[in-house]
């Protein structure tokens, strides 16, 4: 989303029988995805389990550890370049 924000996923979506494919902007469909696993790990919070919904905070907080990451990375890399 950060490196290539230009780029797209092709997305397959099946209608009945006809199978379609679609590109979407990469930035749509990870934050779509992003607000999708948001959505669930909030709703899994209401459910008694206390084990349910353990995967989608994981996936939230790589995604976040991801980001964090890569801008501790190029901001290193861009303090190198100056030199």
């Amino acid at each position: 989303m950060f490196m290539f924000p230009k780029s797209n996923i092709l997305s397959f979506i099946p209608i009945i029988i006809i199978p379609f494919f679609l590109p979407i902007p990469a930035v749509i469909y990870i934050g779509l995805w992003f607000a999708g696993q948001l959505i669930s790990g909030a709703s899994s919070l209401m459910l008694s389990s206390s084990a349910t919904g353990i995967a989608f905070w994981a996936h939230i907080g790589g995604f976040l550890g991801g980001i964090l990451t890569y801008r501790i990375l190029t901001a290193q890399d861009e303090g190198n370049r100056d030199q």
